[in-house]
Parts: C-alpha cells; structure tokens; sequence
C-alpha cells in the first residue's frame, strides 16, 4: 500500500481488435479473425454474415477465412492420426492382387521396416512344449487341434520355413499358439497366434500398426437391416486366412509343429503366408483387402455389391443384407 513494494518496472502483453475503425493506443491486430457460426452446412453463408465475409476477404488474398471454420458433415468425426495415414499408405502402396491365383497379397504394417529384433526362438519353443503336455492332458482338445492345424497345412496357409544361408540373414519372429472354444461351439476348436507374448519387452503387436477402424457403424447396419421386409445373414469363413502376407514379411510369422502334423515326429518350423488371428493388424488388412476387392470388381459385379461391403459389412466376418422382393 502507499506505494509499497511497487516494482520499478511492469511488463505488460495487450491486443485491441477493433473492427469499427476507432483508433487505440495500439495498432490493430493485423491478423484479424471472425467466426462465422452461422454459416449452413451446404456452405451457404447467411444475409447477416455477408458484410463481414467481405471484410474477411479483404484482409485474406488467399480467402483463408471463407473456408477455415466453415462446418461440413464430416466435423464429428475424428481424423485420422499419423499412424493411421501410414497404415493406410502402406496397404495402398503394398496390396497386390496375384494374377494366377486372385488372391490379394498385403504386407504387415509395421512401424519401421527395418529394426532389430531380439531372438525369442527359446521362448517360443518353451511355450509349444507345454501346449503339447496340455493337449496330452486333453485327448478331445488335442484331436480338436491337429484337426484344425491340418485344415492350416492342407489349405496351403501354412508352410515349411525355407533354409536360409549365412549370407541370408532374416528378421525373424516366432509365435507361441493356444486353442479357443467359442462358448456356443464347443465341440469346434481355434488356434489363435499370440502376437501379444514378449520377450525383451518386444512383441509381434508391438511392431504393427493396427490401422484406423475402417468398420461400419453398429446402429447403421442394424437400422438398414430393418428396413425391408426380407433379410439375410451371411459369413465369409476364415476371412482373415483370405489374404496373403508378403513374402518379406513372412519370417515374422514363424511357430513350431510337428512335421506332417504328426505328434509322433520333430517339432519342425514353419511360417504362416497369411494373415493371422492374433495380430492386432490383422483387422483392418482384411477389411480394407475386401473394400479393395468390391472397388476392383464394380464393373463386373455391379455397384450393389459394392455398396453391400461398403454399407453392410461389420467387424471381420458378418454381413447384413435386406432386400424389398425376393
């Protein structure tokens, strides 16, 4: 008080935006900026707004501030981050379809290409010891299993790893693998990939990117499954299996089991050539693959089924479709 304690200096930080043309003590902000809130969505700027959106491109030559808040439909949703936008770029520059085959081939989207893995074999190798002292516990579930690891191997999803010679070395990856019941059929056994398991803190899932949702909304597909008197289900079977990995990415992909799927033969190594449920990619690959395969194949097939996968299509394997007639 009374002037105690009154610094000998003061620092102040003031901006006057004044958009009547009065005068201040300091110059006006030269960087001008209003917030058109009642521009339409169909980008129609109301009678009100008219004045000031001349005055806008008065101040902007490169008319900055006709579009930077203009509202569209597409305000609520997020954008993609860095890491979609790659994954994204790395399934448009590395999808392929095979010609002889017709099978689409995708890579594994990984962070960085290049980078130095710890070896895990050991671990890998722990872990398939085990699983084959549980399946020795469980006849059932061990019939289950070499059934469904056959099905793997007769279908070409799996294969033998290639020698590969000193001069050839290869990132490589080994995974461990479980067996699941799906609770309303149990007499029906899957083998999952634990791309989750780490060794040195390092896992498969940690090295793949796992992509925006390219999934459907849930009430939309549900609301167009009401609309018309007649409805269908449909399910595309092994749906991530559908889709080939890059042969450059395959070494990442190894697991052990017995030679010609005999239990009474050596563990040997093999690689999967497809993408696998496990890997937190695995997804979204298939799901942009299919969105691929309805664009590719428009003009033979017609834009309905085009518009079906784009549309009608949820989460990896189901489609929902109704139609007016039958």
């Amino acid at each position: 008080m009374n002037g105690a304690h009154r610094p000998s200096e003061i620092a102040t930080f003031k901006t006057h935006l004044l958009d009547n043309g009065r005068p201040s003590f300091m110059e006006p902000c030269p960087s001008l900026l209003y917030v058109k809130y009642e521009r339409a969505l169909d980008d129609t700027p109301s009678a009100t707004n008219r004045e000031k959106e001349q005055f806008i491109n008065e101040r902007f030559e490169d008319s900055l501030g006709t579009n930077v808040f203009v509202r569209t439909r597409g305000d609520n949703k997020p954008g993609t981050s860095i890491e979609d936008r790659k994954f994204l770029n790395i399934m448009d520059e590395g999808m392929v379809k095979d010609q002889e085959s017709g099978s689409w081939t995708a890579p594994l989207p990984l962070r960085e290409e290049t980078q130095r893995l710890p070896d895990n074999r050991e671990n890998a190798l722990k872990r398939m010891k085990s699983t084959h002292r549980l399946l020795d516990k469980k006849p059932t579930m061990k019939e289950h299993y070499f059934t469904f690891m056959q099905k793997l191997l007769d279908s070409s999803y799996a294969e033998i790893t290639p020698v590969t010679g000193p001069n050839q070395p290869s990132t490589r990856w080994y995974l461990s693998h479980f067996g699941v019941y799906h609770p309303q059929k149990p007499g029906k056994i899957r083998v999952v990939f634990d791309s989750a398991a780490e060794t040195e803190k390092v896992s498969l899932n940690k090295l793949l990117l796992s992509g925006p949702d390219l999934n459907n909304g849930l009430l939309g597909v549900l609301i167009r499954f009401h609309q018309d008197p007649v409805a269908f289900m449909a399910d595309i079977k092994q749906m991530f299996h559908l889709f080939l990995v890059d042969k450059r990415h395959r070494d990442l992909l190894r697991f052990f089991w017995y030679q010609d799927n005999d239990p009474a033969k050596s563990l040997t190594e093999y690689r999967m050539r497809v993408h696998v449920f496990g890997n937190t990619s695995s997804p979204e690959a298939a799901t942009y693959g299919l969105r691929e395969t309805a664009e590719v194949g428009e003009s033979e097939f017609g834009s309905d089924a085009k518009e079906l996968v784009d549309k009608n299509f949820y989460v990896d394997n189901q489609i929902y479709l109704s139609i007016s007639q039958c």
